[in-house]
């Protein structure tokens, strides 16, 4: 495993050593730019275009979805949604609804953590680098 500082960097480690996969929308093998988590499973993408054409696709395919769960950041056809404090939230499935509420409720975690773990969590997703290492 690489570990790099940001998503700029591991765009620039993908292109210098040549680490392609199969896009889901285009079904071109390419330079990996993003990989989203659709229905449990890991999909890659060469560009925004396609990301964002995938996504109209799941629109017109599934209707309501959940476009990106407030606990795992995945998409996906179940959705649960919940309220609190007068926002609405969408969840992939009952048990990341309940894992978020045992985070709220029990930990009550700063929103620096949630930063942090949101965006360590999408470096996870890009499998390529990790927070490691930073101080508070």
């Amino acid at each position: 495993m690489h570990f790099v500082c940001s998503l700029a960097c591991s765009e620039e480690f993908n292109k210098v050593n040549n680490i392609t996969g199969k896009c889901e929308y285009c079904k071109s093998e390419r330079v990996i730019r993003d990989i989203k988590r659709v229905n449990n499973k890991d999909c890659c993408f060469c560009s925004e275009g396609c990301v964002m054409l995938f996504s109209n696709e799941l629109n017109k395919k599934w209707g309501k979805y959940c476009h990106s769960c407030a606990y795992c950041l995945c998409t996906s056809e179940t959705v649960v949604t919940a309220q609190r404090k007068g926002t609405k939230a969408e969840f992939c499935s009952q048990e990341c609804h309940s894992q978020h509420k045992m985070n709220i409720f029990i930990c009550k975690p700063s929103p620096i953590f949630w930063s942090l773990n949101l965006l360590q969590y999408g470096v996870w997703s890009l499998g390529l680098f990790s927070l490691t290492g930073y101080t508070m």
